[in-house]
């Protein structure tokens, strides 16, 4: 990533904490002010630079310790992605903050609710890929996978459910005047057991990440809740018997998305990975980790579980759950974890 580059992504980021953080959001058409923001980038931007390799990096000071890392080029024995030696270990970190602009149908795709960056799921797929090679995303939605593999120069195919949804990246497309990738409207759980065996080069999905549950932290009666930025009541995802929002209980949700994974572990090709993106939940005065749950059945169906990422989207709205008498947490990450087919 280039100064220049640096700079465009750190006055959108500063953008978005002023618009969404503090509620600031004609910022835009305060020419005075957004050249101040631009000019505090372009200095943050330029500190960033003089600390990275003695604070991000500072293993690469040590000429023992990376005389085999080619740190600004592809080293010709990397047989999974292109990305040089330090943006490989960039994406390694465990934690990824992120204020991505609104890009590419964001109006459109907002209208479905729960949709992931297409950014996002550019940098998974730039770095456990290479170019023209083939990705799955099961629960598709309005398109995030389908999105971010545009971006990344990769094909896709995507499974999803909802016909509404599918029309949306539809829209999208012809809206940005992009190539549409494959989609297969229907339940994955029908349509993955006819693909065949060892087909996809990764996996990248973002699931329902729970039944829809009944509001039981804001106060308010007979309303469920589900998302984290929810405006209002729970808006159901889809009137499908099959959406997986749809089942009675969490036990339910977590044997369909065991079969789910069989399947998802037959499609795969050896030693590849899979990135799904969950969020826990809290219900009943209980918080429910659904995403270890989730690697806990994984790992039991065969699965390698080879670590995590804390997505926080810088922005997540909190609200006073417990106040003033308990602690009741603000959900405001989510997980992702790796998985590899070994």
């Amino acid at each position: 990533m280039d100064t220049t580059e640096v700079k465009e992504r750190l006055t959108q980021s500063v953008l978005t904490v002023l618009k969404e953080e503090f509620g600031l959001e004609k910022i835009g058409s305060n020419g005075k002010l957004a050249d101040s923001v631009s000019e505090y980038a372009g200095r943050l931007a330029e500190l960033i630079f003089s600390e990275l390799a003695q604070k991000e990096f500072e293993f690469f000071s040590d000429p023992e310790a990376n005389k085999d890392v080619k740190v600004h080029e592809v080293s010709s024995d990397n047989k999974l992605n292109e990305l040089t030696g330090a943006q490989w270990l960039w994406f390694t970190k465990s934690v990824l903050r992120t204020s991505y602009p609104s890009i590419l149908g964001h109006d459109l795709r907002k209208s479905q609710g729960g949709n992931k960056p297409p950014q996002l799921m550019q940098e998974l797929i730039e770095f456990f890929t290479k170019p023209g090679e083939f990705v799955l995303d099961p629960f598709a939605g309005a398109g995030g996978t389908a999105l971010g593999a545009f971006l990344a120069n990769r094909d896709s195919i995507n499974i999803e459910l909802n016909p509404a949804s599918i029309n949306i990246y539809h829209q999208v497309c012809e809206q940005e005047d992009i190539r549409k990738h494959e989609f297969i409207e229907g339940d994955c759980r029908e349509i993955l057991p006819i693909m065949k065996t060892d087909t996809f080069d990764f996996i990248a999905t973002d699931p329902p990440y729970s039944p829809e549950l009944t509001q039981t932290m804001s106060g308010q009666a007979n309303q469920t809740y589900l998302r984290q930025n929810r405006k209002s009541s729970y808006i159901t995802y889809s009137e499908d018997p099959r959406d997986f929002s749809k089942l009675e209980d969490f036990e339910s949700y977590f044997e369909e998305m065991s079969e789910v994974g069989r399947e998802l572990l037959r499609v795969l090709k050896p030693n590849r990975y899979m990135a799904m993106i969950l969020r826990d939940a809290y219900q009943n005065s209980r918080y429910i980790p659904t995403s270890s749950i989730i690697a806990d059945r994984y790992s039991k169906i065969g699965w390698i579980l080879k670590g995590e990422k804390i997505w926080y989207a810088t922005g997540s709205r909190i609200r006073p759950y417990g106040y003033p008498n308990a602690f009741v947490p603000n959900i405001v990450h989510q997980v992702i974890l790796i998985f590899r087919k070994e």
